[in-house]
């Protein structure tokens, strides 16, 4: 069982590619795997908000949307993949998303909205393969989307420890 990262094999971005080595050797394995490649999870996203909003600016990336996950769905998925036998074959991969696509902006919206941060949201460049990837929408899929909890949703069940 491996979580990579959904798409990760479409970027030179250092850490995305080494989920895709990972996948690789995976999928050279002798043993029968299951790797299930996720969006970006809710936290990721309201890390970098919290970080730029402590000078009072909550950065984002011109041009980017995300399709973010709760770490609960993405662990229901794990549990799932793990347990489901129905496709026969040595090497399975699932792709896994959050139930919406918003920009980075509508979510630095909703964030301070939720969290009562302060900070001007500021909006820029993301340069390099993983802005390239980003702003490609490689990050998103138009699969029916696994996760069920939304991001505000995520944001208020932890409003207090944000």
């Amino acid at each position: 069982m491996a979580l990579s990262i959904i798409n990760c094999d479409l970027t030179s971005s250092a850490f995305y590619a080494s989920k895709a080595a990972k996948e690789r050797k995976y999928a050279e394995a002798p043993l029968q795997t299951v790797g299930v490649r996720s969006t970006q999870f809710h936290g990721l996203v309201a890390m970098i908000f919290a970080a730029g909003a402590k000078v009072r600016l909550v950065p984002t990336f011109r041009g980017v949307s995300f399709q973010s996950i709760s770490p609960v769905d993405v662990a229901g998925a794990l549990l799932q993949a793990a347990v489901d036998d129905s496709e026969p074959g040595m090497h399975r991969m699932m792709t896994i998303a959050g139930p919406q696509t918003l920009s980075m902006r509508q979510m630095a919206e909703l964030w301070k909205t939720t969290t009562g941060a302060r900070g001007k949201i500021i909006q820029l460049p993301l340069p390099g393969s993983l802005g390239a990837f980003l702003r490609a929408g490689h990050n998103l899929t138009a699969e029916q989307p696994y996760g069920k909890e939304r991001f505000v949703s995520w944001l208020e069940k932890r409003r207090e420890s944000l």
